[in-house]
């Protein structure tokens, strides 16, 4: 189950220098909280709306994408300091356009959509 808790300084992550936004104004923009999944458990599902992006501390996430028979595929595997979702922010549809799925314990940092908007702009 996601749990989510409070976190320090992302200039203290382990995976801060290998995430893309490691140049960028760190926590003036970065949400302070952190969230947890279990194995099997959904950061988040193809076609709903963006509510943000997750920047992987530690776990691997599996990317999903529905096919034809609306049977979802794994296009890609996320490690840590990796950003699953990002590319749904670009999409006309502000959906998402793949799925999200822990296949280990996850811990990452939710980089809500606003805050993300707003330092792309």
């Amino acid at each position: 189950m996601k749990t989510e808790y409070s976190h320090s300084s992302c200039n203290n992550c382990k995976v801060y220098h290998q995430s893309i936004f490691c140049s960028l104004a760190k926590d003036k923009w970065i949400s302070k909280k952190k969230v947890k999944f279990s194995k099997g458990e959904n950061l988040y599902v193809e076609s709903e709306p963006i509510q943000g992006v997750f920047c992987l501390k530690t776990g691997q996430v599996a990317i999903m994408k529905r096919d034809t028979n609306q049977i979802n595929r794994i296009i890609g595997i996320t490690r840590p300091g990796e950003i699953p979702g990002a590319s749904s922010l670009l999409h006309p549809s502000q959906k998402y356009t793949n799925s999200a799925m822990a296949l280990q314990e996850v811990e990452a940092c939710v980089i809500r959509k606003p805050e993300i908007l707003g330092m792309i702009n």
